[in-house]
């Protein structure tokens, strides 16, 4: 899943950070994505992204939001009262990775065990990079969520 992201070369470029010393960064403990596809089709939805180091755990929301209310907006307008929506929540464990160049990957799966799914996340949090190249994005994930009894894959692709 990590194959838009920028990788290291080796293995040996990864630091693995022990599950009992894993603080995600502050800035990605509860972050609105605002750039969301859904199986390559940009959609108007909002994406947030949420790691809990206690319960190492990371949580993916996408969310209808036809007020704005997520996003920024001008100071002082409201376009409407519509709370967002929730059209889909993924939900897994947090592994997290270290990079030489200070970017930081979170990834994730797990079984769903009420209509038997796997759910993949993958997120790369490049706020801290230190190299010189140029990235889309600080904060870039992938998802995907894959029905063993149809066979059917949904994937979701985020950007702030």
């Amino acid at each position: 899943m990590t194959a838009g992201f920028a990788q290291a070369q080796s293995a040996n470029d990864f630091i693995q950070i022990p599950s009992n010393q894993q603080t995600p960064s502050p800035t990605l403990q509860n972050q609105i994505l605002t750039k969301v596809q859904m199986n390559g089709q940009a959609t108007p939805y909002v994406g947030r992204l949420m790691l809990d180091e206690k319960q190492n755990t990371m949580q993916l929301q996408v969310m209808q939001d036809p007020c704005h209310q997520l996003t920024p907006s001008e100071r002082g307008t409201i376009k409407c009262m519509a709370m967002p929506m929730q059209l889909a929540m993924m939900t897994a464990p947090l592994e997290t990775k270290k990079d030489a160049c200070g970017s930081v990957y979170y990834s994730g799966s797990m079984q769903n065990p009420d209509d038997n799914s796997l759910i993949q996340i993958d997120v790369a949090n490049h706020s801290q990079r230190v190299c010189d190249d140029l990235l889309p994005s600080t904060i870039m994930v992938q998802a995907a969520v894959i029905n063993a009894g149809s066979h059917e894959t949904m994937t979701y692709e985020m950007q702030k």
